[in-house]
């Protein structure tokens, strides 16, 4: 492995109560952490953690950097990924203890091997272009931003981990961040592994599915155009609910970056996901789609720029659904096979014709990247996203058609049971109150389209399915419209749905031998709007 030099202060932090605040202070990557906001004017990034999870569902990290003394964007970029290793080290290490078994341990050995090794290889092939071309492109120039900001995240975490146990490598925080392009680069290792979708029984369709699918996502605007809603709910793993609301301003030489977006601890990527960037007034969701063929996971290659860092990169420079599109479409490792939804809210105006570019939509695979405006469809009413591509050239090369016809209509793109229940429901939006319902919704005791399965549905229930629950489902929801999403804000809530009088999950009563470390016991919070605290 190779051996990642960077000197640092060790600090220790003392989480002797919920809020944790302090300033870092960095040059040539040599970093000193003071606790405390006295000197704001002075430090290279200062920030607050919130520690919020039992009370809320949420804790809250706010950080800014590039306002103190001259500093150069690296040494801000380090310094911000360093200030939040820092506070939050203890919640970085809790969460990996809860997804090392689904993440590493219960993969093969040889497919952890290669993942490392390819992360490995992707991670040097991606400094020598940051030193080729940084100079003189500055797409390679954020590259190297989020570059800096990850080393400062290992760093600063490092200088905090006392023992042995919680000391954990650089792999680590690359394969946290790379979560979603994790599993495709694992597959990548012997796509032969992958189950024979042909043979699969209904059920065993639905479970293979539904552990490859992430999340449902909708923008909607109500009848005169007075209002969007943007929202996004998560659908992943129960243990991953220890989540982080990240609040981020960064000051650089040649933008500022403001942005806020849900995400978890040791992750510099929301990888749900969902982005509000109220310095471009811009909104990002996103939901994952799968692939049946699978000779396209022998395009996946290291010497590429994996998905989260493309979206990081996206997120940060472009100003458009256009440049947003052409920027992540560069240098595609075709890992993590997703819709991504861009909603630039320059182009809306309440009660005014939609203009165009307000809607893009982007979908991945490996080898293949295809972007479009679609406002003319979001004009229609709403736009839903639920893990089955839109485009007909992704949809056909990713193996659909041939899925289709073996296992039926509800795997299509028009017929899903989720495009039925959007296609129904949409209208139902008319405030912020009926988005969030709409995003939590779940009937499948009742509702003809779930056909009886609590996981088809806007909001999976994936301890409720029958015979075999899982721990798995929808674990989250966020809601922002158009006047919170230019304050940077939104309406969030963490857990599996209790719509139609759910019992809410409750880690004693199911899943106990599932590592659940530091999350709360029972799930049973209410949306709440979230702000920036500094």
């Amino acid at each position: 492995m190779f051996v990642y030099l960077f000197t640092s202060v060790v600090v220790s932090v003392v989480y002797g109560g919920d809020v944790l605040s302090g300033s870092v202070y960095c040059k040539h990557r040599e970093c000193a952490f003071t606790k405390g906001l006295s000197d704001k004017q002075g430090a290279t990034a200062y920030g607050v953690f919130n520690d919020t999870l039992e009370e809320k569902g949420w804790a809250q990290l706010d950080i800014r950097a590039g306002y103190g003394r001259q500093a150069t964007d690296a040494d801000v970029m380090f310094a911000a990924g360093y200030l939040e290793g820092v506070l939050t080290s203890r919640r970085i290490y809790q969460h990996f203890q809860n997804v090392q078994y689904p993440f590493f341990l219960s993969q093969t050995e040889a497919a952890v091997a290669f993942a490392r090794k390819f992360l490995y290889e992707q991670d040097r092939w991606t400094r020598d272009m940051i030193l080729q071309f940084s100079s003189t492109d500055s797409f390679w120039r954020q590259v190297g931003h989020v570059t800096a900001q990850l080393d400062g995240l290992y760093t600063g975490y490092s200088s905090v981990s006392t023992t042995e146990e919680e000391k954990l490598d650089f792999f680590i925080f690359q394969a946290l961040s790379a979560s979603g392009d994790l599993s495709d680069i694992m597959t990548a290792s012997n796509s032969s592994q992958r189950p024979d979708w042909r043979t699969m029984t209904r059920a065993e369709v639905d479970r293979f599915l539904l552990m490859g699918s992430r999340c449902s996502a909708l923008v909607k605007v109500t009848d005169n155009f007075d209002d969007i809603f943007m929202g996004h709910s998560t659908w992943f793993l129960y243990q991953t609910m220890l989540r982080i609301y990240k609040y981020w301003t960064f000051k650089l030489r040649d933008e500022t970056t403001k942005m806020s977006f849900s995400s978890y601890p040791g992750l510099l990527v929301s990888v749900d996901d969902f982005y509000v960037m109220s310095d471009t007034s811009m909104v990002m969701l996103q939901t994952t789609n799968d692939i049946f063929n699978t000779s396209l996971f022998s395009l996946i290659q290291p010497h590429s720029l994996l998905a989260w860092q493309r979206v990081r990169v996206a997120n940060m420079a472009a100003t458009s659904g256009p440049e947003w599109a052409e920027m992540y479409k560069r240098y595609n490792s075709g890992t993590y096979m997703n819709q991504y939804m861009v909603i630039d809210l320059k182009r809306y105006q309440p009660r005014k014709h939609l203009e165009d570019n307000l809607l893009w939509v982007v979908e991945q695979i490996p080898g293949l990247v295809i972007a479009a405006d679609q406002t003319a469809i979001l004009r229609k009413g709403y736009w839903a996203s639920y893990n089955v591509p839109f485009y007909e050239s992704i949809y056909n090369i990713s193996g659909y058609p041939e899925f289709v016809s073996v296992h039926g209509s509800d795997y299509s793109y028009e017929m899903a049971p989720r495009a039925k229940i959007f296609r129904r429901d949409h209208s139902t939006v008319h405030d912020m109150l009926t988005a969030r319902q709409l995003l939590r919704s779940n009937d499948y005791a009742h509702d003809p389209f779930s056909e009886d399965n609590a996981c088809y549905a806007v909001c999976c229930r994936g301890d409720l399915v029958t015979p075999v629950p899982m721990a798995f489902g929808c674990i989250d929801t966020k809601v922002t419209d158009f006047n919170l999403a230019l304050n940077n804000s939104a309406s969030i809530i963490n857990g599996p749905t209790t719509t139609n009088h759910m019992e809410p999950f409750d880690w004693s009563k199911e899943f106990k031998n599932i590592s659940h470390i530091g999350l709360p016991q029972r799930y049973d919070f209410s949306f709440y709007d979230v702000y920036a605290m500094l």
